[in-house]
């Protein structure tokens, strides 16, 4: 296949194997997506409706077996069978413009209407926002930035690198919030920690015992309980990250240590959580049990 986005393809050369001589032709299948020569990606946007069109009736079928349904689960389904059909290669085809989206987009409608069980004449908007659901723009652009965050984290980007899945997720951001990409953090794995090493347990006593909004006298009950019986002969190490304006960091407190570390502004109360959580089993004794005591709970179920 010769593409070419000139008003006229130039000549091209039979090219020949000692075998056969290799066809010619105006699309080719790659990574699921259709390119034709003039790269409009119509094709691809022709065989992706007709495709979604089948995924549709079968939406369809379940939301009429299944009238009491509730609307969350079938959104569900929605998600499962109709979205994750257009949302490969979003980032490559959308670069065919509004031609290529436009008939798409009311497939994205039928869904949404047929799950509401809403008449014809309803506006769109409406069902959208009533059912918690995001515009088909806005569904896609959350879809193919999230992508472009994947893989900015596991691969550092010089300037004149980017990624085109990045630009074209930058693009689609800028256009709906007017923002761009910010930088992102490369998730580094910095441990040497066995593949088969023990996994650490975490004690959830304090979290059983109390509530959302629970007396400060009964969780420090609890909590000197826990050092004074439970662990008091385990090396304590407490942990804490904090988030302002201009600077994060972290801090570690234990009988023989103190630590303070200052990380990239870019990073997030969570990343410093976690980094303390690491240091301090780092600096953690071999020869004598050690407990750390963190209030992060999202950085123990990570």
């Amino acid at each position: 296949m010769h593409i070419c986005n000139g008003g006229k393809h130039s000549k091209v050369p039979d090219l020949k194997t000692p075998e056969a001589t290799i066809q010619k032709v105006r699309t080719a299948k790659i990574l699921g997506v259709q390119v034709d020569s003039r790269l409009t990606f119509m094709k691809h946007a022709d065989n992706l409706v007709k495709e979604c069109q089948n995924r549709l009736l079968i939406i369809k079928e379940i939301s009429r077996r299944y009238a009491a349904g509730n609307r969350q689960t079938l959104l569900k389904v929605c998600d499962s069978i109709l979205l994750s059909k257009i949302s490969p290669g979003f980032g490559l085809y959308s670069r065919g413009g509004e031609k290529v989206i436009k008939p798409i987009q009311p497939i994205y409608h039928s869904a949404i209407r047929t799950i509401s069980r809403a008449l014809i004449t309803s506006p769109i908007i409406s069902l959208i926002a009533e059912s918690g659901q995001l515009p088909f723009d806005y569904v896609m652009t959350g879809r193919l930035v999230g992508k472009a965050y994947s893989w900015l984290e596991k691969r550092p980007v010089e300037e004149d690198q980017v990624c085109p899945m990045t630009r074209s997720a930058s693009k689609w951001l800028e256009q709906m919030t007017t923002r761009q990409i910010p930088t992102i953090s490369t998730l580094n794995s910095i441990s040497n920690r066995a593949w088969d090493a023990e996994n650490p347990a975490i004690d959830w006593s304090i979290k059983n015992q109390t509530r959302a909004h629970e007396a400060p006298s009964k969780i420090q009950a609890i909590f000197s309980e826990l050092r004074t019986n439970k662990y008091s002969k385990s090396a304590k190490f407490f942990t804490d990250g904090s988030l302002d304006r201009d600077s994060v960091g972290l801090g570690i407190h234990s009988e023989n240590i103190e630590i303070s570390m200052r990380i990239p502004n870019c990073c997030t109360i969570f990343s410093a959580e976690a980094l303390a959580l690491l240091v301090a089993t780092e600096n953690a004794p071999i020869s004598k049990h050690a407990v750390v005591f963190s209030d992060s709970q999202a950085a123990y179920r990570r």
